[in-house]
């Protein structure tokens, strides 16, 4: 399971019409997921012990859910749900573009300011970007649609310009990661996207293998 601390998580009964919007806390591998769930009217009995209910999230592109069973849910000192950890998830390619994960050294200008920080991934049409907080705290009031323009430094070659749009943001009060997509007429470097394909085929060869050996191949 993939998913960032904080991310949005919608939740649904079976059969449901309404969905809820919680918020990742974190999980334990084959044992349970928690997640913080708003004090709504009548939270309680959308969500009784045993009960099969369906979550949904955004994780680099892809739409992913899982179904869990209902193992317990507190409402003190935090709102807090515990379900099973999911047998099986379900993803959905949402990108026309693929995407490439990558740890590319970058800055955005936001609010005539400029923040250092990582590219997580890269496409010709988009970007996610990682504030690094060390020397300047991420801005609060960053929202979807807003412009940014940055760069980044591929390894062994210049500095490339982007600039791109706000599409989502990722995490709780203050977000530290935000997906860019990009302006159009930048298209990438041919190398650039040479570079990246090989270097993803790698890690996904990488990760098919570990997979494989977890489970007991």
């Amino acid at each position: 399971m993939d998913i960032t601390i904080g991310a949005s998580v919608l939740m649904e009964s079976n059969g449901a019409l309404d969905r809820i919007k919680c918020h990742a806390v974190g999980f334990l591998k084959e044992e349970y997921v928690v997640l913080r769930v708003p004090l709504i009217p009548g939270i309680r009995s959308r969500v009784p012990d045993g009960a099969m209910l369906t979550f949904r999230y955004l994780r680099r592109g892809k739409l992913v859910s899982f179904r869990g069973v209902v193992k317990s849910y507190m409402a003190t000192p935090y709102s807090l749900l515990f379900v099973t950890y999911p047998k099986r998830l379900e993803i959905h390619e949402l990108r026309r573009e693929q995407r490439f994960v990558c740890n590319f050294p970058a800055l955005v200008v936001a609010f005539e300011q400029e923040f250092n920080g990582l590219l997580l991934d890269l496409s010709s049409g988009g970007c996610r970007f990682f504030f690094d907080d060390q020397h300047a705290a991420p801005p609060r009031n960053l929202r979807k649609g807003l412009w940014l323009k940055g760069a980044f430094r591929p390894p062994n070659a210049e500095s490339l310009p982007f600039r791109g749009q706000i599409v989502s943001l990722e995490g709780y009060s203050s977000s530290h990661t935000v997906n860019l997509r990009f302006a159009k007429g930048a298209p990438l470097p041919p190398e650039l996207i040479a570079y990246m394909s090989e270097t993803q085929g790698l890690l996904d060869r990488m990760y098919a293998l570990g997979s494989r050996h977890c489970a007991g191949e």
